[in-house]
């Protein structure tokens, strides 16, 4: 599939979920991306990165849902991100806060003295775990809803098909990759799960 014909798809897509279609470029994805889609932001705004993978690993059918379900992802943190800027900030304070308020009592209770470095370090690192838990938090929640909009809408058995997508010749991520994605990236079993629960309420709001 040529680029003009994945943007022309990714348009197609995108009217029938009544969101805007983000740019599509030709560019370079992660090697063990397994749909060679990738999302980038560029100018404040989120691209759509398509790699040979896409065109090398995918079947047509396969192509069309891994499309439709980046695009809607795409959108859902597009329009989600202010929220989510705005729980960093307060979860960011509360664990400055915590952190402060614990080495002050830590320090009066034991009355022990701690190198001068050491509660700037708590709390960077504090800071840090917090910031990376809420990331992880939030891409889950839209990993969940992507799910949920593109089985609404395009019928579950495109998200069981994308879920089957296999390694097919992509080299594995690095560890700290491969830990991060495990952090953030559902795993079959719990897409499945949400999925299930979700579809008795599909259903009937279908039929509504």
């Amino acid at each position: 599939m040529e680029l003009d014909q994945i943007r022309t798809l990714a348009g197609q897509l995108a009217a029938r979920f009544g969101i805007q279609p983000p740019p599509v470029e030709s560019g370079k994805v992660p090697k063990w991306s397994l749909d060679g889609l990738w999302a980038r932001r560029r100018k404040g705004q989120p691209v759509l990165l398509v790699g040979s993978a896409f065109n090398n690993y995918l079947s047509p059918a396969e192509q069309e849902g891994a499309l439709a379900a980046a695009v809607v992802s795409l959108d859902l943190v597009k329009t989600r991100r202010r929220k989510f800027l705005i729980t960093s900030y307060f979860s960011l304070l509360a664990v400055g806060m915590i952190l402060v308020f614990a080495g002050g009592l830590f320090r009066r209770t034991h009355n022990i003295d701690v190198p001068s470095w050491l509660l700037p370090a708590l709390i960077g690192g504090g800071f840090a775990i917090s910031y990376y838990m809420t990331i992880a938090v939030w891409l889950r929640r839209i990993i969940y809803h992507t799910d949920r909009r593109v089985a609404e809408l395009m019928g579950r058995p495109v998200i069981d098909m994308l879920l089957n997508i296999d390694n097919r010749g992509q080299p594995q991520p690095r560890i700290l990759v491969a830990a991060f994605l495990m952090i953030v990236v559902p795993s079959k079993t719990q897409r499945i799960k949400r999925l299930d629960m979700l579809e008795p309420q599909t259903e009937s709001s279908i039929a509504r």
